[in-house]
């Protein structure tokens, strides 16, 4: 019993050290299928006699990894006679509902960052600030479109660290995006971060989203230097590392790593789990869902080199490099 106490209490500790989880990255929960737990893609809006519904993201099976992504998308309201189409928004936070409408133009030709501070508030709770985030995702630009991702991190109401990233090329394939995070003041004891994901406003444009991880050290991005961004030429920049998010997050063992014939994964968290293993291309070359329990994979016919394993279980994600030898 001692022995099971000390284990649980170290991992609480490494995981302290380590930083936070983010809860549902990989999409996986839903309530409904425009409602994915934890992010905010939808909001009803009452303004004098007049009120409109904007809902922007979807459930899409066109996953990644696992069951499902977020897909979002513009959405057009009609007020007063007028029509504007509102960009695609998907995020941690809350909508600010109480933005200016009779400004509604001015503060949609203002640009991103514009909507972003008249239309999103609020996060979760930051207890230390990640260096980078990683994310799967695939785009459709409509007439000259641009996606946008931003992470912020606020102490009260003072940006703390912030990243950005722009990208107006489609992505027919899933792309994965590194988004280093600036620190601009260490006062982040009780900050809160936001991630929020733009496909744009013009009609056509539509964002996937999967498998969104926060890296906490530079092991996150072991063999593949400093390549993770894909910039804007679709590169697949860090070959495939599926943001190996916080090591210390303990929920599968896998052995043995280099590995010939057969690697054994051993969950260390209750209940069913997903495994993927990719190649250093990204491709998928073995999936196993609703697992239970010890697992066996065959790697016999795979060609020798460098794996990544991405075990997803109760709403955690984590990602190991394995060698096929």
């Amino acid at each position: 019993m001692k022995k099971a106490v000390s284990f649980i209490a170290i991992c609480l500790f490494v995981n302290l050290l380590c930083g936070q989880n983010l809860s549902n990255g990989d999409f996986e929960r839903w309530t409904s299928d425009t409602t994915a737990v934890g992010w905010a893609t939808n909001f009803t809006r009452s303004y004098a006699v007049t009120s409109f519904t904007y809902s922007a993201g979807e459930r899409s099976l066109q996953s990644h990894s696992g069951w499902s992504a977020m897909r979002i998308h513009p959405r057009v309201i009609s007020l007063w006679l007028t029509t504007y189409r509102l960009p695609g928004l998907c995020h941690l936070g809350e909508f600010d509902t109480s933005f200016d409408l009779s400004n509604l133009s001015g503060i949609l030709s203002g640009g991103f960052g514009v909507i972003v501070n008249n239309m999103i508030t609020g996060g979760i709770p930051c207890n230390q600030v990640p260096h980078s985030i990683k994310v799967w995702v695939r785009y459709t630009p409509g007439g000259g479109d641009k996606m946008n991702i931003t992470v912020r991190c606020f102490n009260g109401g003072t940006v703390v660290a912030e990243g950005n990233y722009e990208n107006s090329e489609a992505f027919d394939t899933y792309q994965h995006i590194t988004i280093p995070v600036t620190i601009t003041d260490t006062t982040t004891a009780s900050a809160t971060m936001n991630i929020i994901f733009s496909c744009g406003n013009k009609e056509g444009s539509s964002l996937l989203i999967d498998d969104v991880e926060l890296c906490y050290t530079d092991d996150d991005d072991d063999d593949n230097g400093d390549n993770g961004d894909t910039g804007d030429n679709g590169d697949n920049g860090d070959n495939g590392e599926n943001g190996i998010s916080e090591p210390c997050n303990v929920i599968f063992s896998v052995v043995p790593n280099p590995a010939s014939d057969r690697l054994t994964i051993t969950p260390t968290v209750a209940g069913s789990y997903y495994a993927v293993l990719f190649d250093q291309n990204g491709k998928k070359v073995w999936e196993g869902q609703q697992l239970q329990g010890t697992t066996q994979v065959d790697v016999t016919s795979f060609s020798k080199g460098i794996y990544f394993l991405k075990v997803s279980a109760n709403g955690l994600s984590r990602t190991e490099k394995i060698i096929v030898k």
